[in-house]
Parts: C-alpha cells; structure tokens; sequence
C-alpha cells in the first residue's frame, strides 16, 4: 500500500478519507485522539505528528496573533512564510515514517510539508476540501463548543481566511512536486470516489465506512472572490461539479452563457501616426487572429495623423470587433488614454503600429492571465509581458543582429520565461494587464509628451499596487522597424531626457539599482564626460556606421555565433555603440536635468518623498496629511518603515514641545504611534504614548478607546526570549538562535569533554555544565566572576584574551560577535587560543541584531531593569534616523533625561555595530579561518524582516552596504588549511 499525506483544512472532511484508509490498515503515527461530537467516529490525528507540526509552525507565524498549544490548525501563515526545522524535530519525523505504510493526515500539513518532504520518501499527497462556507461554518462551531479553541474568538470571515491562506499554500507552493490528488468531500461519500481512493493507494477500502448521513453539509453563505476562485481551482483538479454553487460576496450569480456575446475579454489598444503602411502590416496580423470571435476587439487610435491614416482606417471594414478614432496629435499617452477610455475589455493589450502579432499572441496572453488565475486570487495580478522579436530578414545587418542580442532597446537578453520583474520591464509594444488596474492608477500620463518611459512611468505607478511584470515567452511578435545608426542616436538621447522628466515626477524611480550608476553625477559631471570624448567621436560614429551596415545574411537564423565572421563584427560593434551609447545617454541627461532646473541626479535624489521628514515646523495641514499617510503606510503592513517615519513626524511636528495648539492633532498622531508600537509587540510603549495623549487632550475618544484595547491585550505580550518550537528543551532565557548554535555545536566539533571559550555569556551555568564539557569558560566585559565544577565566568576582554596559546578546543559564541568592537583584534586572538584542529561556532548577526534590537535596558534609581528598550527604539533606528529625530522621538516614551541616554548609547556606543556580512567574512579570512561553511539565516521573528520598501531606503541612506538582506550567519569555522583528516577526527571524537 502506498504512503499517504492527507492534507486540508481542519473541518473539511480529512477524518472521512484518514478513517477509511486506518481501516484498511494504515498507521497513523501512534495512539489516535478520542472522537467527540464534531467527529464521532474519530480524527484519526494524533499527538505525535500534530506536536511535529505544532512545533514547526510556533516557530515560523508571528507573534500576533499569539496562539496557544493545539490552536495552531486555524492559523493564517502568509505564502512567503519559511518552515524550518531542528534536528530534534528532523529525527522525530524520521521515526515517525519508519513505519509503513502509514497515513498522516493534519490540517497543519498545508504549512508544514516542506520540512516534511525529506523524511517521507515518495508518497501519495492527498488533498481534501469541501465548500469553504460549509467549512467556516463548522469551525466557528467547533471553536465555539471545544474549551481550547475559545480564546480565538473564531467568526465566519476569519474561517474563510484560514480556509483560503492553507489551499493557497496546496496550490501555489506544494502541488508542483510530487504526486497529488484533490478530492471533493462529496466525492467521499460516494462508491466511485472510493473506488479511486483505493485505486490511488493500492488499499482495500471498506466502503461503509464514510456515511453519508454524518453530511451536515448546510451553508448558504456568500464567500470573498478569492475564496471562490481557490475553490474552483480545487473543484477543477479533484474533477467534481459541486452539488451547491458558491456565490460570491457582492455579486449576482451568473454563467458564462448568460454574458453578451459581444463583450469582449481583452481589448487590444494600437495607437498610430503617421505610418499607413507599417500600420496596414500591424492590422493585418490582428485580423488573423485564431482567438474565438467576439475574444478581442481591436482599438486603433490615430493621432493627428496627416498622411492619409484617417482616410484609410475610416474606409477599412474590421473583421474583427473593433473601431477607429481619431483625434488631435497630443502624444503616445495621450493617444493609448484615448483607447482606454473606449476599451470593454476585462484586460488590455498595449501594442506598437509596429507591433506583428503571432496569430495566437491574443490567445497566449489570455492563457498567462487565466494561469494566473489561481495565484491571482492567491496573491496578486500580473501584467503579461510578450516577446518583441526582429524579423529575421531584418538581422541581415550587423546593426539590427546587435540590437537582438544586447539590451540597447529592450532588456529581453537576461529575462526568463516565467519570471516575474519590476516596473523597469513594463513595455508597451507587447504587454497586457486588468483594465481596472491600469483606471485604478490613473492611466498613462499626459505629460509625457515625446518618446520614451511613459510605459515605464504607469508600470511604476501599477507595481505599487503590486502588479509585477510576468514574462511569457510564447505570447510573441515581431517588430518591424528596422532602426538605422542615425536613428539608433536620436532615440537613446531622446529616451534619455524622457527619463529625467519621469524621475522629476517620481524620483522613487531614480533610486531603482539600474540606475545606480548615475547617482551621484551632477550636469557638469555628465558634460565633462561628452567633452572628454568629443575629438573621438566622429571616428567612433564613422566606424559603428561602417560596421552597421554589414551584411551578416539572414540564413543562419539569426545565432550570434554562427561563424567566426559574424562573431567578430557583433563584438567589434558592440565596443563601438557601448562608448557612443554612454555618451548620448550622458548628453541625454544632462540636457533633461538643465531643462528641469536640476543641477545633478544628487538633487533629484534629494527629492525621495519622507512621510516624517521635514525642514521646517509642520503647520496643522502638513500633521494632518501626514498622519493620513502614516495610516496608509502601516495599514499596508510597513510596520517598521511607518514607525522610522513617525519618528520623523514627531521631530518634524514638534509634537514633543509642552503648551502646543494642535492637541488634538498631536493626539492623533500619538495615537497612531501607539497602534504602531503595539504592533510590535511593546505594550509599555503603547500605554505611555497613549496616556501623553490624553495628557494633550483627554477628550479625546479614539485615543482613549485604543488605550482599553491595548490594556485588555497587555496580558498577552511575554518576554520574546525562548518563545521557539523547543523552548520547554532548553531554559527559557535562551533565544532560539542560541539554542540553533548550541545544536550547531553539538552535530559538528561536539562538547563532550572539549575545553570551550564562550565569547558573550550566553549559555546559563547549568546549561554548559549538561553538555559534559572538560572545561566551559565563558566571558564578556565586566561579567561578574563565578566558578561551577569545570565552568568559569570571568570578566573578559575578547581583544585581549589572557589565556596561553593552544589552550582550547572551541570557541562558541551566539548573538555576541557583532557586539565585539575592533573584531579583527578579537578574532586575531581567538585564533591564537585555539588548538590544531579547533573551530568556532557562532551564530550572530551581521547588522540586523542592533538594527532591530539595541540590547537596551531603562533602569530604575536603585539600578534595576524595568524596560527592554529594544521595543521602543524603532526598527533601524540607527541607520535611518539623525541624533535629533531619535531623541525626539524617544522623549515621548522615556521622558527627556532617559531619551538623552538612550540616544548617546546608540549613535555612539562602539557596540552598535553598523558591520556588514562581507566586512565580517573580510576579517575572518584575514585572521586565518575558513568562511566557506558559513550560511545565511533567516532572522528568528518575523517582524525582523524588511520591505522590500524599507530595504530600498536602507540601500539609499547605506548605499555600500549591499547585503541587508542577511539577517543571520551561522557556521562552523575552522583554521584555513585544517587537513581533512583533522576534522574529520574531530567529528568522529564529538560523535
């Protein structure tokens, strides 16, 4: 028989398919849970695989909302979410599947399977759903009626929620690998479902056992559109109509046969001027589309054209849906907004005159949109990029064969199909998207007037919405405008300006890494240069016009390489249009930014929009819209971004001076930036912000009503300190990072019987003395002494140890070394101390642990700890925020005299690292050890992790840094050129 995973979402018919195959013999991974009245004939779970799973998820969802032991099967875990697994859980999984043939079935299991996969072999992964309002419906009751589910607060919406997050996680994450097979609840209870239970599993069903009289099936509900389309993706793959239509929220029921024939699915948009016959060529390959009629409609727009476009469009007769209008000449943007406007279309696609479509372009687009479908509803839209290919008569000339294979026009050379980009790949000669999307953000701006980036401009404005770029390959056309040398230099230097005028209007765009390179170039920067070069030119231009114009013959297909010939004028050319292609772009630019008043991209740059920031005291108006803003950026899940620009706002607005006229607005914002830090996890910090602005004006309701919600939820916040999977394993003051490297230690150079230097302190007496070591010193500055049998703690100065060479086996340190201050001093001794063969285990944190944790403490008049700081000093805080900012910021929460401190110790403390990953491995090499073996890791909380917004702005403020990506870095690091043998007995001896 074979191995099954019954996966699903709890209440939705799991137990039916995992009873009938424990029937037929299965193990289900030890003694079963009792059944009770929501499933009378039993789970068939048990304590065993639902601890694994358990254990895994504690680790991987987010503190809030928190949940308590056994209610994680109604979690909400977001589809980028990592499972990680431990040893200890590896092996419990292992042991678990080493008895066959088995069927582990738990809600947990959509979350959880990847750290599965490894243990289980090639089993049969089987999927089970039901109507997700049935579904809600029966969990709310469920909660409602079990004692440890009640503390949830289960309600219909949040149901559908945990319904849809679990089948968005099957589909879009887990379905691609491994055999699968999704079934209908319904499908259960009926003989021929069965049938193919047993044929799937090789098992002997007893097809008594799921009764169809225990079908409580019974909901009328309406469900969110998402939620529907998962549902109909999953009815398509288990091939079931099911017996109840789903009606989605909001909408009218309605089948495809009742939607007029004439209401198209995409409308393609073509703008012309002023090309007739190119444009005749472009129509035509649109008529011939094999799409099914009434599919498209086509939308040609003339603008202002003057030879002759009107007279033959007016006289053309479409056999496709379509029409033609005319209008004054205004432009591309305002062109394609013209055929907007008058598009049906649920999609549109933009197209050139040009623009030679492949007679199934239409349909290809349509298919990468409905593929999309399922993720859609499972994450988001995309727009659909196309090829845009030079006709292979075209590539006879050297100059249009370069331009294929570089990306001179278009960047297609290094795209993938498949993959999804950015806003900078948002091309308009062959590219589709939801029509809503592109009304939603405002269309195609008018004032780009000339060639160039108003694509780019609407792709920006449709990726902040979250509409990436899908390339896809097979939706392909042609391009038939043969460029020459002339008309190759005006439109790079045409473009060029363009791109000033879209980073005037946006200089978000500016700060995007292709154009990193002119950053910090002012106008007379970019004029040198083309002066510089200027006596060369006309020899370069002779010779690209020369190369140009060879004829490279269009029989090999157009391969780059198809002869030594051809290979050598492509580089040649290539060498010649790379210098000349720079300078136009430099002349491009430096034209654009005198024109726009600029007098480099620095003052462009300098335009980055900040919420909080401001030069001048803010007036009532400015605190209003920016509280606003404030509110949209953390409603958007920005937490630590909105809390580095309330930061801001409180300096910016003087919120922090006594006697202020705007209390209430100040109360406001008060308010918000309390929201913000109970999001994060700081209570105190929440209460003392709120009880300020009631000071301020305590009239104030919404103020007043958020400080009872975050007093009621106060209980809930804990210490972050050994809140892992396997905290009951360990002491409860050990973070899980300090247990992984204590586990790291152990698999790798082991401490049984070694002698051991901890560097940092971070391992309790009790807890180094378990490991049986011969000998565990430990030691940090100022550490107070204390000896334990073999362990020692002494006051400890890692740039100076004062032990004799050779005098230990490891060195372990966690959580410490980015807190070392002249580290390669440190390590240079650590070196020193260490014995042939010796290693350190660490595990730390390049940036991210004083980025996100400044190791703070408030202490009362007799010295006591009474406030970890790290919840109130904002995320990043000392990379984003001046001296002021902080202070200011601090004041409201701390008072003026512990700001003042709080802040001295982090902008001058020499323990607030601001090292980087390639510093660390820099110093690591230098002292003599072998980095290869360390590894990126993921940060140990969730909120930990930046934006991809917050880390722009991090590379912006640090643009040398580069790797604020890597919250962690774990390994084993042994003495560079260790024998093989040498560690090899040094793992054999820890084994």
């Amino acid at each position: 028989m074979r191995n099954v995973i019954i996966l699903g979402s709890g209440r939705s018919g799991t137990s039916r398919a995992a009873g009938t195959l424990a029937a037929a013999g299965y193990s289900i991974g030890g003694r079963p849970w009792a059944p009770r009245a929501a499933n009378p004939k039993g789970f068939f779970e048990t304590a065993a695989v639902n601890g694994v799973n358990e254990a895994l998820l504690a680790a991987a969802l987010p503190r809030h909302p928190r949940y308590e032991a056994g209610q994680r099967w109604l979690a909400e875990l977001p589809l980028d979410a990592r499972i990680e697994s431990t040893p200890e859980l590896a092996a419990r999984m292992t042991r678990l599947a080493a008895e066959t043939p088995w069927c582990f079935k738990d809600p947990r299991f959509c979350y959880t399977l990847p750290a599965w996969r490894e243990h289980l072999g090639d089993p049969l992964f089987l999927c089970v759903f039901r109507d997700p309002a049935v579904t809600a419906q029966s969990i709310v009751k469920e909660c409602k009626g079990e004692a440890y589910l009640k503390s949830l607060g289960m309600f219909h919406e949040r149901a559908l929620r945990v319904w849809t997050a679990m089948y968005r996680h099957v589909l879009v994450k887990h379905a691609r690998e491994g055999e699968w097979r999704f079934v209908h609840y319904e499908q259960l209870l009926e003989r021929a479902g069965l049938e193919r239970l047993a044929e799937w599993t090789g098992a002997s069903i007893d097809f008594a056992f799921p009764e169809a009289r225990l079908d409580r099936s019974k909901s009328a509900r309406d469900v969110p559109r998402e939620t529907a389309a998962v549902y109909a993706e999953l009815c398509a793959r288990a091939g079931h109509a099911p017996r109840r239509i789903v009606k989605v929220a909001g909408t009218e029921a309605c089948s495809a046969s009742t939607v007029p024939a004439a209401t198209p699915r995409l409308s393609v948009i073509l703008c012309t001027f002023n090309r007739r016959a190119i444009l005749a060529k472009s129509l035509a390959s649109f008529f011939a589309q094999r799409a099914a009629p009434g599919t498209f409609e086509l939308i040609v727009v003339n603008d202002g054209s003057s030879d002759g476009t009107k007279e033959y469009l007016d006289g053309l007769a479409f056999p496709v849906p379509g029409k033609a209008l005319h209008r004054s000449n205004g432009g591309l943007a305002a062109a394609r907004n013209t055929g907007i406007a008058a598009a049906r279309g649920e999609f549109l696609l933009f197209v050139n005159d040009d623009t030679l479509a492949f007679p199934d372009l239409v349909e290809q687009h349509l298919v990468a949109h409905d593929a999309q479908g399922a993720q859609a509803a499972l994450g988001r839209d995309v727009a659909v990029l196309g090829t845009f290919e030079q006709p292979l008569e075209a590539l006879d000339g050297a100059l249009m064969r370069y331009l294929e294979v570089s990306d001179f026009v278009f960047r297609y050379s290094d795209m993938q199909d498949g993959e999804l980009y950015d806003f900078q790949r948002f091309w308009t000669c062959n590219v589709s998207v939801k029509a809503e999307h592109v009304r939603a953000v405002g269309a195609f701006d008018e004032a780009f007037k000339v060639y160039g980036a108003e694509d780019i401009d609407l792709g920006f404005r449709l990726f902040e919405r979250g509409i990436p770029v899908l390339y896809q390959s097979a939706a392909r056309a042609r391009h038939d405008h043969v460029l020459d040398f002339d008309a190759l230099k005006k439109r790079q230097r045409v473009c060029a300006g363009a791109f000033v005028h879209l980073f005037h209007k946006e200089p978000r765009c500016l700060a995007h890494a292709d154009w990193s390179w002119a950053h910090g170039k002012s106008v007379l920067d970019l004029e040198r240069a083309v002066d510089a070069a200027r006596s060369r030119v006309p020899a370069l231009e002779a010779a690209a016009r020369a190369l140009a114009k060879i004829a490279l013959g269009a029989r090999d297909g157009g391969e780059a390489q198809a002869s030594p010939f051809v290979s050598e004028t492509l580089r040649a050319l290539g060498r010649v249009l790379q210098e000349l292609n720079g300078l136009w772009w430099q002349a491009g630019f430096a034209d654009g930014l005198a024109r726009h008043g600029y007098d480099g991209f620095p003052a462009l740059l300098a335009r980055l929009p900040s919420i909080g920031r401001a030069d001048h005291a803010l007036t009532d108006a400015e605190l209003e819209e920016r509280i606003l803003a404030l509110r949209a950026l953390a409603g958007s899940g920005e937490t630590a971004l909105a809390t580095i620009e309330a930061a801001r706002l409180v300096h910016s607005a003087g919120c922090a001076e006594a006697g202020s006229q705007r209390a209430a607005l100040e109360a406001e914002l008060l308010n918000d930036l309390a929201v913000l830090r109970f999001q994060v996890e700081d209570g105190e910090g929440a209460v003392a912000l709120l009880e300020e602005a009631l000071r301020r004006a305590p009239d104030h309701a919404l103020a007043a009503a958020t400080l009872t919600d975050v007093g009621r939820a106060a209980a809930r916040f804990a210490p972050r300190w050994g809140d892992g999977p396997d905290a009951a394993a360990a002491p409860t003051s050990l973070n899980p990072w300090v247990r992984e490297a204590l586990q790291l230690g152990a698999n790798t150079v082991g401490f049984t019987g070694r002698e051991v230097l901890e560097v940092g302190g971070a391992i309790p007496a009790e807890t180094a003395l378990a490991l049986r070591p011969a000998r565990w010193v430990a030691g940090y500055p100022s550490a107070e002494a204390m000896t334990l049998g073999p362990y020692e703690r002494r006051d400890l100065d890692a740039r100076a140890l004062a032990f004799p060479d050779a005098s230990f086996d490891m060195v372990f340190s966690s959580c410490a070394f980015e807190h070392i201050n002249d580290f390669d001093q440190a390590l240079t001794e650590m070196r020193r101390v260490l014995r042939p063969g010796g290693a350190i285990v660490t595990h730390f944190a390049p940036i991210w642990s004083c980025a996100v944790g400044h190791h703070l403490w408030e202490t009362d008049a007799e010295g006591r700890r009474v406030m970890f700081l790290d919840r109130v000093v904002p995320d990043f805080a000392h990379l984003l925020l001046t001296e002021d900012e902080l202070r200011g910021y601090l004041a409201l929460v701390l008072g003026a005299d512990a700001a003042r401190r709080c802040t001295e110790y982090i902008v001058r403390h020499p323990c607030i690292n601001r090292v980087f990953e390639g510093d660390f491995r820099r110093m690591f090499r230098a002292a003599g050890f072998d980095d290869g073996a360390m590894e990126a890791q993921s940060p140990w909380h969730a909120r930990h992790v930046p934006s991809a917004r917050l880390l722009a702005e991090l590379l912006r403020a640090h643009p040398k840094g580069g790797d604020f990506a890597t919250p962690g870095l774990r390994g084993v690091l042994r003495v560079a050129g260790a024998s093989a043998r040498a560690t090899e007995r040094a793992t054999v001896e820890a084994a």
